[in-house]
C-alpha cells in the first residue's frame, strides 16, 4: 500500500499546507512517516500549597509543565520568580529569581536550542533534575537569599505527556519565606509566583500565588549519657 500525507496549518489566519510525503511501507515508522504535532507549552499549578514528597524533608511545589508535543525535546528554559510581601518583623519581604538551567551568577542566558556540535545541550526533558541558586539582575537586588532550588521535570506517562514536575524549595529557615497564615486573616501573606516556560514553539507565562506552610525545624541536636543511658536532645521550632 502506498499513501501520501500532508498537514494543513494556519499562520496569521492564512492557511498553509505542507508538501505531501509518500509512505511506501505503513508498517515501518520512520522520520518520514510521522509528524510531531506540537504547540505553545502551558503551565498549571495543581496545588495551592507545597507538599512533602517521600524521602524529602523540604517543601515541594507541584507544577504541571506541559511541553505540548515536544516532550522528547524538552524545554529550553524555565524561569521562576517567587516574592513574599514584607511584614512588621521583616519589612523588606523575601524574593528569589530562579533560572533553569542556570548559566552563572547573573540573570543572563541564551534562550535558544543549540544544534549538534554547537555546544552543551541545555534542554530540560523528562526526568531531568537541575539545581539553581537565586540570581540577581544587574544593579538590582532581586534575590535576598542564597539557597539552592531543584526543578525536576516529570517523566512521560502513557498519555505521552509529562507527569507533574516538582520545585524542591529550601526549608523556611533557609529560604526566608515565612508561613502564609490563614486566608482572610490580618497576617495572611501568600507567596506570589511567576513561571516562564519556553520551548522552541513558544513561551507561556503563569502568575498567581500559593500559601507557604513552614515545616517544624529541629536544631541544637546533641547526645548525652547519664548512668550509662544515652539521650538525644534537641529543640523543635514550630511551623
Amino acid at each position: 500500500m502506498y499513501i501520501k500525507a500532508f498537514i494543513d496549518y494556519k499562520v496569521n489566519s492564512s492557511i498553509k499546507k505542507t508538501s505531501s510525503v509518500e509512505i511506501s511501507d505503513t508498517t515501518t515508522k520512520t522520520s518520514f512517516s510521522q509528524y510531531i504535532v506540537s504547540t505553545i507549552p502551558s503551565i498549571e499549578l495543581p496545588s495551592t500549597t507545597p507538599v512533602l514528597l517521600t524521602g524529602q524533608s523540604n517543601p515541594t511545589l507541584l507544577l504541571n509543565l506541559n511541553a505540548k508535543g515536544l516532550e522528547d525535546e524538552g524545554f529550553i528554559s524555565v524561569v521562576v520568580v517567587l516574592t513574599q510581601d514584607g511584614t512588621a518583623d521583616k519589612p523588606e519581604g523575601e524574593q528569589a529569581l530562579l533560572v533553569f538551567p542556570s548559566n552563572g551568577s547573573t540573570f543572563s542566558y541564551q534562550n535558544t536550542l543549540l544544534g549538534s556540535g554547537a555546544g552543551p545541550n541545555s534542554r530540560i526533558a523528562g526526568g531531568d533534575s537541575v539545581t539553581s541558586l537565586p540570581l540577581n539582575i544587574t544593579n538590582a537586588s532581586m534575590s535576598t537569599q542564597n539557597n539552592s532550588y531543584t526543578l525536576t521535570v516529570g517523566t512521560v506517562g502513557s498519555d505521552g505527556r509529562y507527569s507533574y514536575s516538582t520545585l524542591n524549595m529550601p526549608s523556611s529557615t533557609d529560604s526566608g519565606f515565612v508561613n502564609s497564615g490563614a486566608p482572610g486573616s490580618n497576617n495572611y501573606n501568600p507567596i506570589n509566583y511567576m513561571v516562564i516556560l519556553t520551548t522552541r514553539r513558544g513561551t507561556d507565562v503563569k502568575v498567581g500565588m500559593f500559601e507557604y506552610q513552614s515545616l517544624p525545624a529541629i536544631n541544637n541536636v546533641n547526645i548525652t549519657t547519664t548512668n550509662g543511658q544515652y539521650y538525644v536532645n534537641f529543640n523543635i521550632s514550630p511551623a
